[in-house]
């Protein structure tokens, strides 16, 4: 699948549970967009505003009407709460 990522020129340190969430919400959004939504291409931006980090990921699946949460997006909003984060889903 073609894809592009992208993150700001600022030099972003995480530490190590930072890191793996980010890992598996990008995993699980990934698989969610090709299973799910038959997206053909998707793009991850990392972006970093003071201590806060924002992960946008955007597909050009076909989406759906209302957002159904099963393991997967469940999975992810625990993993965000762990680090005392929000996680939205469009």
């Amino acid at each position: 699948m073609p894809g592009r990522a992208s993150r700001e020129k600022h030099s972003i340190d995480f530490y190590p549970a930072c890191s793996f969430v980010l890992y598996k919400i990008c995993q699980e959004a990934l698989t969610n967009a090709v299973r799910h939504g038959e997206a053909r291409n998707v793009t991850i931006i990392l972006k970093e505003a003071g201590r806060l980090i924002r992960l946008i990921i955007i597909d050009d699946g076909h989406g759906c009407r209302e957002i159904k949460k099963g393991a997967g997006l469940s999975g992810m909003e625990q993993r965000v709460k762990t680090l005392n984060g929000e996680i939205l889903f469009y």
